[in-house]
């Protein structure tokens, strides 16, 4: 839901959870929002009679009818991407397993099944009758009040031939019952076909029939055999599609046979014949020892038999070792042949592993260490980036670099604009005309390598009637679209936005800026909105979709797409939404004309990890001083005293980031203090406080002057001056 709507439903469930939220959507809506609420209705058509039908079920005039014909998840976000992670690392297949299919299978649970729906009655099913053609069950409203029920039936078959989904739709009814009232509903079906030997069939089997009030609230089940072909085993794995199943093929594997005492009954025999001669000999010894008797036959049969008992040993223990052989060769040709398929491992030594390491020849090493110092001088994503290089060799490479091109900055701009770089994604530069933008987005193109992509937002009287395959637009609809633009013919074509994007896609390691001129607060959500996503957090991978007249591009991209816009004449940041305004970097530009050099600097091809990682590396190295932080509290503070604003953890974290960034390029603690506040702080508070404050209170900016120091709010005292509405011509 759109951060408004949000931030009130927080607001509300601080106050009651007695409240009712009535969704207006045409699409699957991501439920996380849903929690401070007692209960909600769902109403995909905005028609006439929408609002009157909303007050009738809010009252309890009328019952909720409708049932979800799809799923409805919440944190579908984190979902979609740990599901994308998965199948990218897997290879994860999909086939019949879409939606309920999928987590009915996988037996997940979702809050919202697919056919799921309330009602102010309560209904109970019996008397279930299944055939092949049809399905009859008893449907009975045992509530105070007139509802209507929508049965729904499903039927599945448990195939050891193939996978399947557990259960699919079949059909469904809906029903009104008055209080106490019973109907008996019968539901034609066709049992659920798959492809196979090129064409449908009903697989033979024994089908699940169930009947419920969603996939997941199933009240009557019952059994049919059926079907008309056998299938044959396709050797499909269950975990291939679903994330929930292992991959161990269970009773599958053959394991030795157990070589125990009782297996070999002949060297069992053995074991007794010896067991009762020693035996035997030993009674006999005995006798004639206690008798006192000088036999010496009973001497020699002890002996014999003791004789016998170890060659009866002997020949158990040969015996037992043959018999075990021979089955260890049935059991090995038996794996041959159950995985003959499978891969073969070759069995490793860790000894051996670590002598191969430790023991290679040490040209060998060097030779890999010279390759990787000199592949990492400038930050080669594959091989690392080089600890020598910081965000001060950056600043200075690029002041030197403008210079040369006749480009020549202001004080403390380039140390602002390369903290601004590493801290965010989006790019406010005020304080340059449209001339000096081109100009400033050409240079920064240059020294990161990447192509040019400048766009600039439409202005209505710059549309004229075309006439071309799209002529028959209307002019409305031409303005409202950000992401296209007609050329002299009248033909479409697609704006250097999507260069920007396709570039950042193919080339995941470079910096590529889409750059927007002239955006205005009336179309600012126009061009933002598909990149909101990812500008609020482009640490992960993230997915842009944008669409016109049904068509949907979409792009995955990292982190490698900075969006740099300025604004129109006459459009000042605070009149930005402000949760625009939150993950932008606001930066003034100020830069003066300086004499060419005559050899130009290579470019740098800075790359997008060097940017990570110089934040990554030095921002927490500098120390800010707690009464700083504690300037900065009081700023927050007054803030707050006149509005709901709060800086939050997040935007903490990237102005102590900021700050840091700052301090690296060896800007004054002050100055950097500022310089942050102007970037990341203000542009929000004046956004949340505009039209707030009374005449007899202090400005946004008099409370910076009087809580840092007049002396220290250059920067700041920049940002508030852009905030007066005035044009800019070229000239100047």
């Amino acid at each position: 839901l759109p951060p408004e709507q949000l931030y009130v439903s927080d607001k509300i469930s601080k106050i009651t959870k007695r409240v009712t939220a009535v969704v207006l959507s045409e699409h699957a809506t991501d439920m996380e929002f849903a929690r401070p609420f007692g209960a909600l209705i769902l109403t995909p058509l905005k028609i006439k009679y929408t609002a009157e039908a909303i007050v009738k079920i809010i009252m309890g005039e009328s019952d909720a009818m409708g049932r979800l014909a799809y799923t409805l998840y919440s944190g579908s976000e984190t979902a979609l991407r740990k599901g994308y992670v998965y199948k990218r690392l897997h290879g994860m297949k999909t086939g019949a397993f879409i939606g309920y299919r999928y987590y009915d299978t996988a037996k997940m649970c979702v809050g919202y099944p697919f056919g799921h729906g309330l009602s102010y009655a309560k209904f109970e099913y019996s008397q279930l009758s299944v055939s092949e053609n049809e399905v009859a069950f008893t449907v009975q409203n045992v509530g105070s009040v007139r509802g209507c029920e929508v049965a729904q039936v499903y039927a599945g078959l448990d195939s050891e031939s193939i996978l399947r989904p557990t259960k699919e739709l079949l059909g469904f009814a809906k029903i009104e019952l008055a209080p106490f009232e019973k109907k008996r509903i019968t539901v034609k079906i066709e049992l659920p076909k798959v492809f196979y030997d090129g064409r449908y069939v009903c697989e033979i089997g024994e089908y699940a029939v169930c009947v419920g009030a969603s996939v997941s609230d199933i009240r009557l089940e019952g059994k049919i055999q059926s079907g008309d072909t056998y299938i044959k085993a396709d050797g499909e794995i269950p975990s291939d599609y679903l994330q929930t199943k292992t991959n161990v093929l269970n009773d599958k594997y053959t394991l030795e046979a157990d070589y125990g005492f009782m297996k070999n009954k002949k060297g069992f025999k053995n074991i007794l014949v010896g067991v009762g001669a020693i035996a035997l000999a030993i009674v006999l010894t005995v006798f004639n020892i206690t008798t006192h008797l000088d036999s010496t036959v009973l001497g020699v049969v002890a002996g014999v038999l003791a004789m016998f008992a170890v060659l009866f040993f002997i020949i158990d223990a040969v015996e037992r070792s043959k018999a075990r052989a021979e089955q260890i060769a049935e059991i090995a040709e038996a794996n041959k042949e159950l995985f003959k398929e499978a891969e073969q491992i070759p069995v490793l030594s860790t000894e051996k592993m670590f002598e191969e390491h430790f023991d290679a020849p040490k040209e060998k090493h060097q030779q890999t260490e010279e390759i990787f110092n000199a592949s990492a001088e400038f930050g080669d994503v594959e091989s690392g980036i080089s600890d020598d290089f910081r965000i001060l060799n950056a600043v200075r490479e690029f002041n030197k670099f403008a210079c040369e091109r006749g480009y020549k900055m202001g004080n403390g701009v380039i140390e602002n604009l390369f903290a601004s770089i590493t801290s965010s994604r989006l790019l406010v530069i005020n304080g340059l005309n449209a001339e000096q933008f081109n100009s400033f987005i050409l240079l920064l193109s240059e020294y990161f390598g990447s192509a040019v992509c400048i766009d600039n937002s439409p202005k209505l009287e710059d549309k004229e009637n075309t006439e071309g395959e799209d002529a028959s637009k209307s002019e409305e609809d031409k303005k409202k679209n950000a992401f296209y633009e007609y050329d002299h013919e009248g033909y479409k074509v697609r704006k250097n936005i999507f260069k920007a994007l396709s570039n950042a896609v193919n080339s995941p390691s470079s910096v590529q800026i889409s750059a927007i001129d002239e955006i205005t607060v009336d179309n600012v959500n126009d061009w933002l909105a598909p990149f909101m996503k990812y500008l609020r957090s482009p640490k992960t991978v993230n997915d842009i979709s944008i669409s016109d007249d049904g068509n949907i591009s979409r792009y995955t991209i990292s982190r490698n797409l900075w969006v740099a816009v300025r604004l129109a004449d006459g459009q000042t940041v605070d009149m930005l939404p402000v949760e625009t305004v939150r993950c932008a970097s606001i930066v003034n530009i100020s830069f003066s004309a300086c004499q060419t050099a005559e050899e130009y600097m290579a470019t740098h091809g800075f790359t997008a990890q060097q940017a990570d990682y110089m934040l990554q590396k030095e921002s927490g190295k500098a120390e800010v001083p707690e009464e700083m932080w504690k300037k900065i509290d009081r700023l927050e503070k007054y803030a707050s005293d006149h509005s709901d604003y709060k800086i939050g953890n997040k935007l903490w974290l990237e102005l102590e980031r900021h700050i840091g960034m700052l301090l690296a390029s060896e800007m004054d603690i002050n100055d950097a203090i500022d310089a942050a506040i102007a970037t990341r702080i203000l542009p929000s508070i004046t956004v949340e406080l505009k039209d707030k404050l009374g005449k007899e209170e202090k400005t946004v900016y008099q409370t910076v002057e009087f809580v840092f120091g007049a002396d220290n709010t250059a920067f700041s005292r920049t940002y508030t001056d852009s905030l007066k509405v005035k044009e800019v011509s070229s000239e100047e």
